[in-house]
């Protein structure tokens, strides 16, 4: 196993590319468990293992066309897509 670092919101923020408070609405009680990035809290403050399966796993779930997503519903065309349809031909 690699040695674990422990860091900070911003630093997270800073590593993955995002908003610090995106990191931050995604410990709170209130986002899904599911949806929850894996925290350590000292008291008020929230600290992440970098580098821990738990955080390394809920990365790879997230990533962006990593899970398979579910498809939309057939549904309808309307009059307009029937309509730009017939004019691009």
């Amino acid at each position: 196993m690699a040695e674990v670092e422990i860091i900070d919101s911003p630093e997270l923020a800073r590593r993955w590319q995002v908003p610090e408070s995106w990191i931050r609405s995604h410990t709170r009680a209130r986002t899904p468990k599911d949806e929850r990035i894996p925290c350590v809290r000292f008291g008020v403050y929230v600290r992440f293992e970098w580098s821990s399966p738990a955080l390394d796993a809920w990365l790879a779930r997230h990533r962006e066309g990593a899970q398979e997503k579910p498809a939309l519903p057939a549904t309808k065309p309307t009059q307009a897509h029937v309509t730009q349809i017939r004019t691009a031909r």
